[in-house]
C-alpha cells in the first residue's frame, strides 16, 4: 500500500471527532503525505475549491438534519470541480450500503461499511488507486469536459482492461450522455440493464430515454428504480420530469414529496418539489419546499435567488390575497434582504427582489411602498445587460401594466427589438415571429425552437416555441421526438413556474394541457 499512497493527499469528512481522528491516523499510517479534515459538507466544499485531493473519504451520516457525505460528491459535480480524477469513498452503516448505489453520475468509487478497520481501508484504497492510475488520461479528459475524447478512451480501456469493464461502462455512459450521444447511451444502458440489472444502468437508461423524448418509457424504467427503494437524486429528478412531461403533474408532486422525505437535506429536490407544487397550485407545499431549498442550499452551488423569489411568490399565493401574519411578513422581508446581500453585485437579483416585494406590498395594501418598489425595479432593470433585459422585459411589462411605468417600458421593448441581433436566442425568436407573420411556418418553427432550446432563453421564447410545436404535433406527433424539439421541451420543463408572471402562468398551463392532449392522442393511436 505504501507505494500507492506515497505523496498522496486525502480529505476526510466526518463530524464525529473520535472517528475522524481514527480515520486520519489510519491514512497517515498508510503513507499519505497530506490528510485534511472537514466536519461538514460546506467545509469539505471549501477545501475542494482551494486544492485537489487524491482521495476523499466521507462518512454518509454527518449528523441529524445536516447534509450527508454523498452530497459532497453531488455538489462537486454540480460545481464542475475537477473530481473525476479524485477517488471518492463513502463510509456507511452496513444497512445503508444497498440503497445508496443507484446514482450514475455521482456514484462513489467505493463504499466502506462500518465498523471499518485499517486492513479494510488499506485493501480498498490500494485497489482503487491502481485503477485510477490506469484511467488517468480518461479522468483528465472528463475533468476538462472533452467528452468525445473521453468516449474514445473508454473504448480503448475496455479492450485493455476487461476486468474493469463494468466500471468503465458506467463512465462511458456518462460520457455519451454529456456529449449528447443519447441513442448510443440508450443502447448501452439497455444492454447493461438487461444483462446485469445494475441500478445505475437503469437510471442511465431512463435519462437517455427522456433525452430521446420517450417519456412514457423513461417513466417505466425510472419507476422501477424507485420501487427498489434506492436513494438516487437522479432517479427521482428525472422520473418527476418524465411524469410531468407525460401529463401527470399530480403524480410528479407525490413522487417528489417522497424524495424529500427520503433525502431531506438535498436542496435540488426541495426546489423541484416547490416548482411542481406551484404548478399544481399546492402552495402550502410549495412554500415549505422553497424554504428548505434555501436552508440547505445556502453557501453552496445550489444557493439560487430563484428559490428565494419563488418562496415569496408561493407565500403570497398560499395566503389567498390576504395580508400576511407578522411572522410571515418578517420572514419575507428578511429572505429578500439576505438574497440581495448574498448576491450583492447582481443587478438582476436586485431587480427581481423589488418586483416580488411590490407584490408583497400590494397584498399588504401599502400603495406608496408598491410604487417605490416598482420604481426601484425599473431603475435596476435599466442597469442590467441587454441579455438580462431581453429575458425580463415581458414579466416587467406584465407587472407595470396600468401604471405610470407602462409607456416607458413599451418604448423600451421597441428599443430592445432593435438590439435583437446582439442576443442569439432573441435574434432567433424575432426571426421566428417575423416568419410566422409571413406564413412561413416551417421557418418560424425552426427559429423558435433554436431560441427556446438555449438555457438562457426567456419564458416567452420557450412558450412561443412550444405553441408552434403543439400546432405541428396535431398533424405529426413525431416532431416531439426530434432532438431539437426534445431539448426545447426539456427547457420548458425546467422553467420555474413559480417565477412566471400571472399571464405567463395562465398561458403555460394552457399549453401544457394542450401538449398533454396531443401526446396522449398520439400514444393511443400507436
Amino acid at each position: 500500500m505504501s507505494n500507492q499512497s506515497a505523496r498522496k493527499s486525502a480529505l476526510i469528512v466526518d463530524y464525529r471527532l473520535e472517528e475522524l481522528a481514527a480515520l486520519r491516523e489510519i491514512l497517515l499510517q498508510l503513507g499519505f503525505q497530506t490528510v485534511e479534515v472537514a466536519s461538514s459538507v460546506n467545509m469539505a466544499m471549501s477545501a475542494l475549491r482551494e486544492q485537489s485531493f487524491d482521495v476523499v473519504l466521507a462518512c454518509y451520516d454527518l449528523g441529524k438534519d445536516e447534509k450527508n457525505g454523498l452530497q459532497v460528491l453531488q455538489e462537486s459535480h454540480a460545481e464542475r470541480l475537477r473530481l473525476f480524477g479524485t477517488l471518492f469513498v463513502l463510509v456507511v452503516d452496513a444497512r445503508e450500503a444497498d440503497i445508496l448505489v443507484g446514482s450514475l453520475e455521482t456514484a462513489p468509487n467505493a463504499y466502506i461499511s462500518k465498523p471499518f478497520s485499517r486492513s479494510k481501508i488499506a485493501a480498498t484504497l490500494d485497489k482503487l488507486l491502481r485503477v485510477k492510475k490506469a484511467t488517468a488520461r480518461l479522468d483528465q479528459a472528463m475533468d476538462e469536459g472533452r467528452w468525445e475524447e473521453a468516449v474514445s478512451h473508454c473504448h480503448n480501456l475496455i479492450e485493455t482492461y476487461p476486468a474493469l469493464k463494468v466500471y468503465l461502462e458506467r463512465l462511458l455512459g456518462v460520457c455519451l450522455l454529456e456529449s449528447g450521444q443519447y441513442r448510443e447511451a440508450c443502447d448501452l444502458f439497455a444492454a447493461l440493464s438487461a444483462v446485469r440489472k445494475v441500478v445505475w444502468a437503469q437510471v442511465g437508461f431512463g435519462i437517455a430515454l427522456y433525452r430521446l423524448g420517450d417519456h412514457a418509457a423513461a417513466t417505466e424504467v425510472l419507476q422501477g428504480v424507485i420501487d427498489q427503494q434506492h436513494i438516487s437524486v437522479e432517479a427521482f429528478s428525472w422520473l418527476a420530469r418524465s411524469l410531468w412531461m407525460g401529463g401527470d403533474a399530480g403524480q410528479a408532486v407525490s413522487l417528489m414529496r417522497k424524495a424529500v422525505m427520503l433525502q431531506p437535506t438535498v436542496p435540488q429536490l426541495h426546489s423541484e418539489l416547490g416548482n411542481l407544487a406551484a404548478w399544481n397550485s399546492e402552495w402550502v407545499i410549495s412554500v415549505e419546499a422553497f424554504r428548505k431549498a434555501m436552508e440547505y442550499g445556502r453557501h453552496s452551488i445550489y444557493q439560487n435567488p430563484d428559490d428565494s423569489c419563488a418562496f415569496v411568490v408561493s407565500t403570497l399565493a398560499a395566503n389567498e390575497g390576504k395580508p400576511l401574519s407578522d411572522v410571515l411578513e418578517l420572514e419575507v422581508i428578511r429572505t429578500m434582504e439576505a438574497t440581495v446581500r448574498d448576491f450583492d453585485e447582481a443587478v438582476e437579483v436586485q431587480f427581481r427582489s423589488h418586483l416580488v416585494l411590490a407584490d408583497f406590498r400590494e397584498q399588504a395594501g401599502n400603495s406608496a411602498l408598491v410604487a417605490s418598489e416598482l420604481q426601484l425595479a425599473v431603475d435596476a432593470f435599466e442597469r442590467m445587460t441587454i441579455e438580462a433585459q431581453w429575458f425580463w422585459i415581458e414579466p416587467l411589462l406584465d407587472r407595470v401594466s396600468g401604471t405610470e411605468h407602462e409607456p416607458k417600458m413599451l418604448n423600451y421593448r421597441k428599443f430592445l427589438a432593435r438590439k435583437a441581433q446582439e442576443v442569439s436566442w432573441a435574434k432567433y425568436h424575432n426571426e421566428g415571429r417575423a416568419a410566422y407573420s409571413e406564413g412561413k411556418y416551417e421557418v418560424a418553427l425552426n427559429n423558435m425552437v433554436s431560441a427556446a432550446k438555449q438555457p438562457e432563453a426567456s419564458v416567452r421564447a420557450r412558450l412561443d416555441a412550444v405553441q408552434l410545436l403543439i400546432d405541428r404535433g396535431k398533424h405529426d406527433s413525431a416532431i416531439f421526438s426530434e432532438p431539437d424539439s426534445v431539448e426545447c421541451l426539456h427547457q420548458m420543463a425546467k422553467t420555474s413556474f413559480a417565477l412566471c408572471s400571472d399571464k405567463q402562468r395562465e398561458r403555460y398551463q394552457k399549453l401544457y394541457q394542450a401538449y398533454s392532449g396531443v401526446r396522449h392522442a398520439a400514444d393511443n393511436t400507436e
